[in-house]
């Protein structure tokens, strides 16, 4: 019999399994009186919110569309103790939703090098996608689909724009973005992992009732399948941004010196730019609700969108079924910039007789943390 294969919690010391396990209790008790909570709290807005859900439009437009989906991907962070090395891939596959065939695919990939101090490497990341995934855009626009379908959202989440605000690549998204709006192209986005509060920002203002969950559950549990809700985002956003982002309830004065930080002039920016419809729908019973972004030039296009979309999708997931294949088609491995790193270091030493230079060089590319090597291997 082939041996079992060792859990990740197995991988740990007893003293440490023993306490992560005490720790579930813990955290067990604390939930289920949340839980409760949280459980009373949506049976309670249920009345108030039950005229939400309408029921996706009868619509065949869709049946002979040729469509395109772009997905992008990123490696983990590399660190040397000279430069830290990130891979970037943004892939478009063009779909005939007809014969379910594909028709063409595009690829493009960029690899950044960090020689300086970012302070957010998440956002940093997001932004050099977003700004590879734009360029897609204008390249799938030349096989003039019916619809191009981006995953991930259409507008930048702050934390973004505040990390690349001044910057060339944050230029370049905004023209491209608006770029599809001046020309009508028709595009829309699925966020799938949307963390957004903006129901509940909006009704503690207002006091209303309801649990501090996120928009994304909130619309599972009152959604039915092939059904929607229209989100007025952009109208939250302008009111209560500081509350919905950082869901706080700031003081009179804070929130005054905050809205007229260039920070959050720079988010305004982007809202009144790209003041884009938003819709949560759920297609089948055992997917949740995802997000997505239509465009007004899209309006005519509306209904056979959402007749599409709980139409042509994967039955668990809920999403169109394209969605799989250019997800593991634009796949970077997390691990891929570290090789990555090993053959800039080894082209480097090939370019060069001089053993104290190479000394230099091993030394630059030296792992910022060497334990890390060996967790790897």
């Amino acid at each position: 019999m082939a041996d079992e294969k060792e859990s990740d919690w197995q991988k740990m010391s007893i003293p440490l399994q023993i306490q992560f396990g005490q720790k579930i209790n813990e955290i067990l008790d604390k939930y289920e009186a949340s839980f409760q909570k949280m459980e009373k709290g949506l049976e309670e807005i249920k009345e108030g919110y039950k005229n939400v859900a309408k029921k996706t439009p009868e619509n065949d437009d869709w049946k002979n569309w040729k469509i395109v989906v772009i997905d992008g991907s990123n490696s983990e962070v590399t660190e040397r103790n000279g430069i830290s090395v990130f891979c970037i891939s943004s892939v478009g596959i063009e779909v005939d939703v007809k014969t379910e065939k594909i028709i063409d695919e595009c690829y493009m990939s960029d690899v950044v090098t960090i020689d300086e101090d970012v302070e957010d490497i998440d956002s940093f990341i997001g932004l050099k996608r977003t700004d590879l995934e734009r360029k897609m855009v204008k390249e799938a626009c030349k096989h003039n689909p019916d619809l191009i379908i981006i995953d991930g959202p259409f507008f930048l989440p702050n934390r973004v724009i505040a990390i690349g605000k001044d910057t060339e690549e944050l230029e370049n998204i905004q023209m491209n973005t608006l770029e599809t709006k001046y020309k009508k192209i028709p595009i829309i986005s699925i966020v799938k992992r949307s963390t957004s509060k903006f129901f509940y920002s909006k009704d503690k203002v207002e006091g209303k009732l309801i649990p501090k969950v996120t928009d994304k559950l909130l619309m599972s549990v009152l959604l039915g399948p092939k059904t929607f809700s229209y989100l007025d985002r952009t109208s939250v956003m302008r009111k209560y941004t500081y509350r919905g982002y950082f869901d706080t309830d700031p003081g009179e004065k804070q929130a005054e010196n905050w809205l007229n930080d260039k920070w959050s002039l720079i988010i305004q920016e982007f809202i009144d730019a790209f003041d884009t419809p938003t819709y949560f729908i759920r297609s089948t019973d055992t997917a949740d609700a995802f997000k997505i972004e239509v465009p007004d030039h899209c309006e005519d296009k509306l209904n056979a969108i959402l007749s599409f979309l709980v139409n042509w999708c994967n039955p668990d997931t809920g999403l169109p079924y394209a969605f799989d294949l250019v997800d593991q088609i634009s796949m970077v491995p997390s691990g891929f910039s570290k090789e990555f790193s090993e053959e800039l270091e080894a082209g480097l030493i090939d370019r060069f007789d001089n053993p104290e230079r190479v000394k230099l060089i091993s030394r630059f590319f030296s792992p910022l943390n060497p334990q890390a090597v060996y967790k790897e291997e």
